[in-house]
């Protein structure tokens, strides 16, 4: 999203607009991707405890 967002403003610098407000919200984008990521596996691993604890409850 990041990538397609500076392309969008380079093309708006292209035309005229002045864009120069906007860099400061794009520094940590690639932090904001890690850490979904992160929180992902976290909750892949979740998940499957989860269906490895239903699976050994039915297994009396």
């Amino acid at each position: 999203m990041s990538y397609i967002a500076r392309q969008f403003a380079r093309n708006l610098q292209q035309h005229g607009l002045i864009t120069d407000g906007l860099h400061q919200f794009w520094e940590d984008s690639q932090a904001f991707v890690l850490m979904g990521a992160v929180i992902y596996i976290i909750a892949a691993i979740f998940k499957r405890g989860v269906d490895i604890q239903s699976e050994n409850d039915l297994t009396v």
